[in-house]
């Protein structure tokens, strides 16, 4: 076969756009090229063998796959109907199948391993690695909803999972950062090693150093005795770094350091050594402006930012607020004894608040209602906290059935507006206040009014 007509058929697998007929295509090829009587691609589902595309008669073809599709194993079987060859399928270093074919001959089979290696190239971005258990029903059941959004963070979630690059997760307080970083590495090839994890913004800088690298005895004060730091526990597993934003200059150095070789020096300590961590970081600011601002290194946010995860605020999924409330209620209920049901009255006037905390907000009120809620019967709007009761007797009747309305648009928009600005102002009250034209003051209320939590004035949320 010519280069030139290699290069038709190049061109004839890249039209078709299905992986499937892709290989099928690509099967029939090899069988009129190279004379083969069958040829097959298949790839690894555990412990069987899913065949992706084929030509010809299969005959004993099936049974040869063990001995041929694995690694060590030899190019060439014999068998009663001729010789089988295997040519590996790699993408990206990675053994992701196999293209085997059969000759009558075992010199055909020579004559032809060449242009079914050709092949095995040509077909090798069609071949789709074999799953982690992305369907694990557990990821359902942790990151719950069933809206387009929460669909496609599970799907990045997924390939996240696959890659062995750093994931940078963004999204607001309380939206579930933590819990994506622990399915990445539930999904991935790092499972069976330690999930570690650290709050960067929860200890100053020295001890942030300490915990994260380690110290020798005499480092500092109070340094008794040698100690690991999380990236030695953490070794050929995984490294939960959230609010990264919070690290100091000189951590934040020590990290890109560890992310640029691979290798952790203990504080104190002169000599580097080698570990095999992945890093998994999270943070409710948007590092590119913190980057220019001066408050984060430009070259560490390219290191960390390679595959990027963006968890929605649950304001921007009010459809899969009644199923998540069904899901924490059952929880919550069993935990204190209770069999009452919310009633459905419960689940609207849920769904129409903004939940500036997230889910970790939803979390805290449901588990308030439980500790109140009756033991049987229905949970109503009486039984909600008087906060509650105050803002649903303020909602207009037109409203009441909907999660929306005119008012709610209002406060929406003004809620956004102040985040943007507090946002703009890099979490600096009287700045944001200068951008909106109120005062400190006038901004506090502000927060109050449209439901937000008071901490916020002081946070960067983007």
């Amino acid at each position: 076969m010519t280069h030139l007509e290699l290069l038709d058929v190049s061109a004839r697998l890249d039209q078709e756009r299905d992986d499937q007929a892709a290989c099928t295509l690509a099967c029939r090829l090899v069988c009129l090229h190279a004379e083969a009587a069958h040829a097959v691609v298949v790839s690894r589902r555990g412990e069987a063998w899913c065949a992706i595309g084929a030509d010809g008669d299969p005959g004993e073809t099936a049974a040869t796959l063990p001995h041929l599709c694995r690694p060590g194993a030899p190019d060439q079987v014999a068998g009663a109907q001729g010789w089988h060859v295997a040519q590996p399928v790699d993408e990206g270093g990675a053994t992701v199948g196999w293209l085997v074919a059969r000759w009558p001959t075992q010199a055909q089979a020579r004559s032809g391993v060449d242009l079914l290696a050709a092949f095995a190239r040509l077909v090798a971005t069609r071949v789709v690695a074999p799953r982690l258990p992305c369907a694990d029903p557990g990821l359902e059941e942790v990151l719950v909803g069933s809206s387009g959004l929460m669909h496609a963070v599970r799907q990045q979630l997924t390939l996240a999972a696959r890659a062995p690059f750093p994931v940078l997760i963004r999204g607001e307080s309380g939206c579930g950062k933590e819990l994506a970083a622990r399915a990445i590495h539930r999904l991935s090839a790092r499972r069976h090693r330690r999930c570690a994890a650290i709050n960067c913004a929860a200890l100053p800088d020295d001890l942030v150093e300490s915990e994260l690298f380690g110290h020798v005895r005499g480092a500092f004060t109070g340094a008794a005795t040698d100690r690991a730091g999380l990236f030695d526990d953490a070794d050929g597993g995984t490294l939960f770094l959230d609010e990264v934003a919070e690290l100091g200059a000189r951590a934040q150095a020590k990290l890109l350091r560890v992310l640029q070789d691979g290798e952790v020096r203990r504080v104190g300590e002169t000599q580097a050594h080698r570990v095999d961590v992945r890093v998994i970081a999270a943070t409710n600011v948007a590092l590119d402006r913190a980057v220019q601002a001066g408050t984060f290194r430009a070259d560490l946010f390219y290191r960390l930012d390679v595959v990027r995860v963006h968890m929605p605020a649950l304001r921007e999924r009010r459809e899969d607020i009644p199923q998540l409330t069904a899901h924490l209620w059952r929880d919550y209920a069993a935990r204190v004894g209770c069999r009452a049901r919310l009633d459905d009255s419960v689940v609207r006037a849920l769904a129409r608040h903004d939940w500036p905390g997230n889910v970790r907000e939803l979390q805290n009120t449901l588990a308030a209602l439980a500790v109140n809620a009756p033991v049987r019967g229905r949970v109503t709007l009486a039984d909600l906290s008087t906060e509650w009761r105050a803002r649903e007797s303020n909602t207009a009747p037109g409203e009441a059935d909907e999660p929306g309305g005119l008012d709610a648009a209002r406060r929406a928009f003004d809620a956004t507006f102040v985040r943007e600005a507090l946002c703009r102002a890099g979490g600096r009250p009287s700045a944001a206040a200068r951008d909106l034209g109120l005062t400190r003051q006038g901004l506090t209320k502000l927060v109050r009014r449209l439901g937000l939590n008071p901490a916020a004035i002081g946070s960067r949320v983007p």
